[in-house]
């Protein structure tokens, strides 16, 4: 059950990201889209000081020259970002 999860997706503005905001409404997860990886770090620690960090973030693999797994190994280690899931 997603209803209310608050989702931060990571994708350049591509046919993929229709399907996936769909999914995310259709869920009723509270969710913002970011298109620009470097906002990615302050956007998230910015919603942890808000006491209200993002559950989830979705990264597109396809991020035009970024390589994602260096963006996610680089969250999964920051202990301020713990209890979020990184798909």
């Amino acid at each position: 059950h997603l209803e209310g999860v608050s989702v931060l997706l990571l994708a350049p503005n591509t046919s993929a990201l229709g399907p996936m905001r769909q999914h995310l409404e259709s869920w009723k997860c509270n969710w913002k889209h970011l298109d620009d990886p470097s906002e990615l770090s302050n956007t998230l620690h910015r919603a942890v000081r808000r006491g209200q960090p993002f559950q989830i973030v979705i990264i597109d693999v396809d991020l035009h020259g970024v390589n994602a797994t260096v963006i996610a190994s680089a969250l999964r280690f920051d202990l301020n970002l713990k209890g979020t899931a990184l798909v």
